[in-house]
């Protein structure tokens, strides 16, 4: 019985390790707004591939948060840095971006951001 729940909690604990290596192959870099749109950094530490990007952007008013913004799309990584850009017009004002890296449904990196838009 020893040697079967050693066997279990080892597999486990691959598991474990197989879910966040695949975790660590995408992240977010800069996050920045020009006036016209918004350039967000994404980095892939694995192979090319196609994922779904996602940004949610709300924009903070009156202790609140409004959404001004979402949208999925697929995106081609490709190894190390990649930029995902957002047309959009921003008022002047403080925002937090929700951004999403998803490989078949499942989120594969998830982040908030805290935007300052200037006038």
């Amino acid at each position: 019985m020893t040697s079967r729940c050693s066997l279990v909690l080892l597999a486990l604990v691959l598991l474990l390790f197989g879910c966040i290596a695949g975790c660590l192959s995408y992240s977010f870099g800069a996050v920045a707004y020009d006036g016209e749109e918004l350039k967000v950094q994404v980095f892939n530490a694995g192979e090319p591939r196609e994922v779904v990007v996602q940004a949610t952007i709300f924009q903070i008013r009156e202790f609140s948060q409004v959404e001004v913004y979402k949208k999925a799309e697929y995106m081609f990584l490709e190894q190390g840095e990649n930029e995902y850009r957002i047309p959009i017009d921003l008022e002047p004002g403080t925002y937090k971006l929700y951004l999403y890296v998803m490989i078949d449904g499942n989120r594969a990196a998830t982040e908030i951001r805290d935007l300052e838009v200037q006038a």
